[in-house]
């Protein structure tokens, strides 16, 4: 079975072919996400010695009532003891302690930020992180940003003697902020397989890359370093009209499908 026929299962359906669904989650209600599902963590994401710093906290993360996972980012006051006028927040979920898998399709369907200076982010983490001297890896299945239509696919990994591997690969997807549009990751023993709305953008062997369960994050990002406040990645923070919002209309994950060749 292709993985186009594969597209049609939801949670409420029966496995077709062996594609199973292990993990879905389509944001139905209001308030906080589901605790069972979603941890949210609350801390100085992104420091800056030099002016405001980007804080996850987790009322900037709720179920919006209409079916939609909402990642905000706003101003905020100066959370520390330094001199910055005003600080910003904004938030994340992820599924570590809850759910990992190792292979399979990982797909969200989404709505990327409105507004330059910010960004989003579909990833995969295992538990030790790219930071830690063990075998790790990082596959970010999509960033994405507000002032253009420019989309990020990357994969990181460390190896035990502190080898960092990394690859990314952009491509344009046109309209790609005038609604939601879906991004999945392919990932078999082989390959690491990327889409947008069901198009190949991007495909990489997975060659010695260390082979463990890896545990989804959704998350907003914001920082005032001046590196990421370019045409390269964010843009321009300044011209931004915040708050804006990241929606996610729903996170599925099956095992077992056939890929494409």
């Amino acid at each position: 079975m292709s993985l186009a026929a594969c597209q049609a299962i939801s949670s409420d359906t029966e496995p077709l072919d062996g594609c199973r669904l292990t993990f879905s989650d389509d944001f139905s209600g209001s308030g906080a996400p589901d605790k069972t599902k979603w941890i949210s963590k609350a801390y100085n994401r992104r420091p800056n010695e030099n002016g405001p710093d980007g804080f996850w906290r987790q009322d900037a993360v709720r179920l919006n009532g209409q079916g939609h996972l909402e990642i905000s980012v706003r101003q905020i006051q100066n959370q520390n003891r330094d001199t910055d006028p005003h600080d910003f927040a904004s938030g994340m979920v992820s599924t570590q302690g809850k759910f990992e898998q190792q292979y399979g399709r990982f797909e969200i369907r989404a709505r990327l930020p409105q507004r330059s200076g910010w960004w989003a982010a579909f990833w995969l983490f295992n538990k030790s992180g790219t930071g830690r001297s063990e075998d790790s890896q990082e596959i970010d299945i999509m960033e994405g940003f507000g002032w253009t239509d420019e989309i990020r696919n990357a994969h990181h990994r460390k190896s035990p003697g502190d080898v960092i591997f990394s690859r990314d690969n952009k491509v344009m997807v046109s309209g790609a902020r005038d609604g939601f549009q879906t991004y999945r990751l392919d990932w078999t023993e082989t390959d690491y397989i990327y889409f947008v709305n069901g198009q190949e953008v991007w495909r990489r062997p997975s060659g010695n890359a260390p082979s463990m369960p890896l545990y989804i994050k959704l998350s907003g990002e914001i920082s005032t370093q001046d590196w990421l406040l370019t045409p390269n990645w964010a843009s321009d923070l300044k011209s931004a009209a915040f708050p804006d919002e990241y929606l996610i209309d729903y996170v599925k994950v099956w095992e077992g499908c056939e890929p494409d060749i």
